[in-house]
């Protein structure tokens, strides 16, 4: 695969979509098949899971309502537990199938000085690991709040899905003083577009057909 350079003008960070566009899985998926191993969730919830996914991949998912199904299950879960299987399941599932250059793209943008900012619909608690590992400065997610050591709701504001992810990547732009149309974003999913038409560097990474169409239309920049 052959990552965009930035030589004349860099962004001044750069909004990475994680799921499909650095790994080829999902990584809370991966997290909850773990849970379903050990015997922490049932097989019910790996089906609805499965259903989720085939809508996302067709661009007709209700983020709101998976959202909700996922805290109600993921309630009875101590968070550390959730966080220890998060980190098992990096080692084992997602840091050996990161698209091939990801880690030495990601690491010349910080080495130069870039904000590296993931940028995901999966629960943030199962992104520390990748965070930490490639080097982000922080995660976007959904907000979600805990209680007494348990996830328990989803926070103000929007799901970070589609245009919720437009929204809290203004947010992080308004707090960090930074302009959008200065930044880049990487997605691969038709839902990514929101944000990535928002800023200045928007790159396709093996996009499905919608986006690919799309990124094409726009000529925006495609990995593949």
């Amino acid at each position: 695969m052959k990552w965009p350079e930035y030589q004349d003008k860099r962004p001044e960070a750069f909004f990475l979509d994680v799921d499909g566009t650095l790994h080829p899985g999902t990584t809370a998926y991966l997290v909850a098949l773990e849970m379903k191993r050990r015997g922490i969730i049932k097989g019910s919830f790996i089906r609805r899971a499965l259903w989720y996914g085939i809508q996302h991949r067709f661009g007709h998912l209700n983020y709101e309502q998976l959202m909700d199904e996922t805290l109600k299950t993921m309630s009875r879960v101590p968070v550390i537990d959730l966080e220890r299987i998060s980190y098992d399941c990096f080692a084992r599932d997602v840091k050996p199938s990161l698209y091939p250059g990801v880690e030495s793209h990601l690491d010349t943008l910080r080495r130069s000085g870039a904000r590296l900012i993931l940028v995901s619909s999966s629960l943030r608690h199962s992104l520390e690991p990748l965070r930490i590992y490639l080097g982000a400065e922080e995660i976007i997610s959904t907000p979600i709040m805990e209680r007494r050591g348990y996830l328990s709701a989803r926070g103000p504001g929007p799901a970070c899905y589609g245009p919720g992810k437009l929204h809290w990547a203004k947010e992080w732009c308004d707090l960090n003083q930074v302009e959008i149309k200065n930044c880049a974003a990487y997605g691969d999913n038709f839902s990514d577009r929101f944000l990535m038409e928002a800023t200045g560097w928007p790159v396709a990474v093996r996009p499905r057909r919608n986006l690919r169409r799309y990124a094409g239309k726009l000529g925006w920049t495609i990995v593949d």
